[in-house]
């Protein structure tokens, strides 16, 4: 077994009983992040339906580069989905705008919903595993997700601990 407060995240670890080893669990509450290995962390204090972003710096690997996580078969089992080279529009604050027009075409499109009415219960971890051919992941943009009944949830981008800019 782990020892908790170690900063080791292990098996038997979860948010529940060792929030402080669990990736994902020291971020504000309601935001993302991703890390070089594709692992897209969460923290939510609302039950999340179904989410989408975009993701810049990486070429994902074709349209089913997410599993796992919170959102995969081991936990909430939503029908994930990957677009690699995204062309079109990205829902903003102000409503769509054309990727042209943000710099973003060629970013990729992470989708995840449940079709059956699952959710992903308030917590932290790992939402979901991305698999890239190749770069690092820079930052995940254009975030949407929602409650079971479709309506709208705040999600914010935190960049990881440690990040070094303009290197």
């Amino acid at each position: 077994p782990g020892v908790c407060g170690d900063g080791i995240y292990d098996w038997d670890e979860t948010s529940e009983n060792c929030p402080q080893d669990v990736p994902g669990c020291d971020l504000p509450d309601m935001s993302l992040s991703v890390r070089p290995d594709g692992s897209v962390l969460y923290k939510t204090s609302q039950a999340i339906g179904g989410f989408q972003f975009m993701i810049n710096g990486a070429t994902l690997n074709g349209d089913a580069a997410a599993s796992g996580g919170d959102a995969g078969v081991d936990g909430a089992e939503f029908t994930l989905s990957t677009n690699p080279d995204f062309q079109g529009d990205v829902s903003t604050p102000n409503g769509p705008q054309n990727c042209a027009d943000l710099g973003a075409c060629g970013d990729g499109k992470v989708v995840g919903v449940s079709l059956t009415g699952t959710t992903i219960p308030p917590s932290c971890g790992t939402l979901v595993e991305l698999n890239f051919l190749s770069g690092t992941p820079n930052f995940i943009h254009s975030i949407i997700a929602s409650d079971a009944s479709f309506m709208e949830i705040p999600f914010t981008y935190q960049y990881p601990a440690g990040s070094v800019f303009g290197c």
